[in-house]
């Protein structure tokens, strides 16, 4: 290997060193803010796309009448939580800040209504 290369691989691990860092950073913030702000509501899985690797599941949900939007990745197919009703824990302060449980799965109508879903 030459300098080039050295440094190269230098920068390389510093700087993927620094977005690891970064990443927990936001993410410990993120878990930090749900659990000093938390409410607990119902969300809704509405989409399901499988990439190389993982499955994205998308969600949404109603807080003060607004409609929220996220995502999780899941290990599996997903296709067992399409069009169900989950558990969710928001950060009052900033809603865009949740956290879905997949094997929370709610059924309750009523609940399901009092967190903002219409039934057709």
């Amino acid at each position: 290997m030459n300098k080039n290369q050295g440094m190269a691989a230098g920068c390389f691990f510093v700087c993927m060193g620094l977005l690891i860092f970064f990443s927990n950073k936001y993410q410990e913030k993120k878990n930090n803010m749900i659990e000093d702000n938390k409410s607990v509501t119902v969300a809704k899985v509405f989409y399901i796309e499988r990439r190389r690797g993982f499955t994205d599941a998308r969600f949404y949900f109603y807080y003060n009448e607004k409609r929220y939007e996220s995502g999780k990745y899941i290990k599996n197919s997903g296709d067992i939580y399409l069009g169900k009703f989950y558990k969710i824990a928001i950060a009052t302060n900033n809603p865009e800040y949740c956290k879905i449980f997949l094997e929370k799965e709610v059924k309750d109508s009523i609940e399901i209504a009092k967190a903002g879903f219409k039934f057709d």
